[in-house]
Formats: C-alpha cells, structure tokens, sequence
C-alpha cells in the first residue's frame, strides 16, 4: 500500500472517531451507519440525488420512488463501500500485516457503476453486506406484518440499524464475468445468504463462484489444506463464523422473506416466521458484534503502529 492511501486512511477514520463517535474508536461496534449524516465527507461524494427533475428522498441507501424501495446504485455507494469503509478495509487488508494484498492501494477499492457502461470493472475489490436485512425480512411490511408483536417488530427495527455497522462489512473481490461480479453473484443468485455463499467457497462445489474467485488470487488461495481455509477465515475475520473444524456454524438458507410473507398469513404460521426471526437475529447479532471487535483491535494496532 502507498504511504498516501494509508495516510488518507488514517486521517479519516481518526477524524470520524473524534467528531462523531466523542474520540472512542471502540464505540465503531455499535455505530450504525444509518445515523450518519449523508451529506458528509464519510459518505462518496454527494448522497443526495435527482433522476431527471424529480427530488428522490434519501434514507439508509435507498431511494422512494412512487412509493417503491430500490437501491439506487447509478449515483451513490452502498454503506458497505462508503468512503470510511474504503478507509478501514484499506488498513485492514492493505498493510505490511496482512501483506498478500499489499500491491493494491485505495483506489482499488473504488466502485461505480452505470447500467450501460460498467466502470466498476476496472476496480478490483468492494466492500460487501455479510448479512443482509431484506434476505428475511421484508423492510417494507415487516411492522404491519407482525403489528401484533411489538416486542418483535422494535427488535426487527434495532437489527436493521446493526446491519448497517462495520461488522457486518467485508471486502469482496470486484472483477466481473459476464454479467455479474462475485458481489452481484452472492445477490441475485444465492438469495445473499452469507451461509451458502461461505459454504460454496469452502466447498468449491459452484463453478462459476470458482470461476470469480480464481481470478482474484489475492484475495482467494487454492485452499487445498486445512491452513488455507484458516487464512480465508482469519483474514477476513470470520472466526465466528466457523467451528473448530473449519465447517460453517450457522444455517439460515434457504428461506426468503417474500416466500413468508406471501403463505405465512394465519397467527401459527406467523409465529414460526417470528421464532425464526428471532433465531436469526440472535445469531447474526451475535457474531456481526464479536467480528467488530477483532477489526477494531487490528485497527486500533495499525493505527498506532
């Protein structure tokens, strides 16, 4: 990494830490980034935004157009690629410490992306939503669904700004094949369950994953011993995520949240969608919360160093 885009790093994470979190770097586990002013210079660029001469209201990267939510990627980066993002993923994976990536530098880690010509190609990495809120919970009905269960639905309200927190980000290779990158792929293909996308590069039993990843070769080794799959998992901080065994500890797939919203109607059927909710909550919470902490150390250690 370039002294620069480690020195613009720093500068801007310490900045964040001391005008928005009082001085406390520790206080980023808890921090969501839907309570961030999206005007500022933590964000990319400009957040606000217009689609012809139309004003689009702005909340949580999304947008509301004729009463819909869709991600509005043409203008703006999601949270897991904002401009503080790129900061920590630039100390956290492009160091002297972690020195398999040491050749790339923060603008690597850049991202755009126009439906016609898509400039994305040309970066190589982007930050990524390890567990995504709309793969089991639909964020549109989610309070008139379950108006039954307050406890429920406020418990849903607070995940949502947890999965918005550094902890729930990781950094994914970015090259494209085809109509899709290894972030699109884990979207649109595997229904963004963190669980069968982990398990399938674990496995390596899905040959166009394969194929992504083998073009990324500093982000993915061949992982053909156990010493492999530990890096995979250490480096990208995923401890919490595996058992002793390197096997994946959690199993989330393959539920969606339309699939309950559109049968699950009678109060029996609710109620298993809620203890499955629930569960899924607890878990994810869980481990989003201890992945923060060891990035915050790394950090902190960087840093200083």
């Amino acid at each position: 990494m370039t002294d620069s885009g480690r020195k613009q790093s720093i500068i801007l994470i310490e900045n964040f830490a001391n005008n928005i979190l009082g001085g406390d770097i520790d206080k980023l586990k808890d921090f969501s980034f839907l309570n961030l002013n999206t005007d500022t210079k933590y964000h990319q660029d400009e957040f606000k935004n217009k689609i012809g001469t139309e004003q689009i209201e702005m909340y949580g990267g999304y947008f509301i157009k004729n009463g819909h939510k869709s991600t509005l990627h043409q203008d703006i980066n999601d949270y897991d690629d904002m401009n503080l993002i790129r900061a920590i993923n630039t100390l956290l994976y492009i160091n002297s410490k972690n020195n398999k990536m040491s050749e790339l530098n923060w603008n690597d880690l850049n991202w755009e992306y126009e439906s016609e010509k898509p400039k994305y190609e040309k970066y190589k990495y982007r930050g990524e939503t390890i567990n995504t809120f709309n793969t089991l919970i639909n964020e549109s009905y989610y309070e008139e669904y379950f108006n039954y269960n307050k406890t429920l639905v406020d418990k849903i309200t607070k995940f949502r700004l947890k999965v918005f927190s550094m902890g729930n980000f990781m950094l994914l290779p970015n090259i494209k094949i085809g109509s899709k990158s290894l972030n699109l792929y884990k979207g649109s293909c595997l229904g963004d369950y963190s669980d069968r996308f982990f398990n399938h590069i674990l496995k390596k039993d899905n040959e166009y994953i394969n194929e992504l990843l083998n073009i990324n070769p500093f982000w993915y080794n061949s992982f053909s011993d156990k010493k492999d799959i530990e890096d995979f998992i250490n480096y990208n901080y995923l401890q919490d995520y595996f058992d002793n065994n390197n096997k994946l500890n959690y199993n989330f797939a393959p539920y969606y949240a339309h699939w309950f919203f559109d049968k699950a109607q009678d109060i029996e059927e609710k109620t298993i969608y809620a203890s499955y909710i629930n569960k899924y909550i607890d878990i994810v919470t869980d481990k989003i919360d201890k992945r923060a902490e060891r990035m915050i150390a790394d950090l902190k250690n960087i840093i200083k160093d």
